[in-house]
């Protein structure tokens, strides 16, 4: 019998990071310096993909309050989309600096 492959291989992420800075230097773009938290984040969105989690994400910036910020997402048909969802039962919203997420799951994330 013969052995099927694997329907992905591991790669070096730090290699393909490399690929994708060097290609934007290439293009007169600045360089991609690694950052941990960035990591970390791409590191939860990998396994929400792995459970098969559905999440929604709406983004805000520069809003003076959280009804400003409601407000905008109810007035954006995406946005309104992203919330209306009957999919979603988990969700959070963070705040770094003037910059708010807001994600959505299907999926309890651990």
């Amino acid at each position: 019998m013969v052995a099927l492959p694997p329907s992905y291989s591991e790669i070096d992420a730090d290699k393909l990071l490399r690929l994708v800075s060097d290609w934007r230097v290439s293009q007169k773009l600045y360089p991609i310096v690694k950052n941990q938290r960035l990591c970390d984040s791409a590191t939860v969105r990998a396994v929400e993909i792995q459970q098969d989690c559905e999440v929604g994400e709406n983004l805000a910036e520069q809003f003076k309050s959280e009804h400003d910020i409601f407000i905008a997402w109810l007035n954006s048909p995406s946005h309104l989309e992203v919330m209306a969802s009957r999919s979603y039962h988990f969700g959070c919203v963070a705040q770094v600096e003037g910059y708010v997420v807001l994600h959505l799951s299907n999926v309890r994330l651990k």
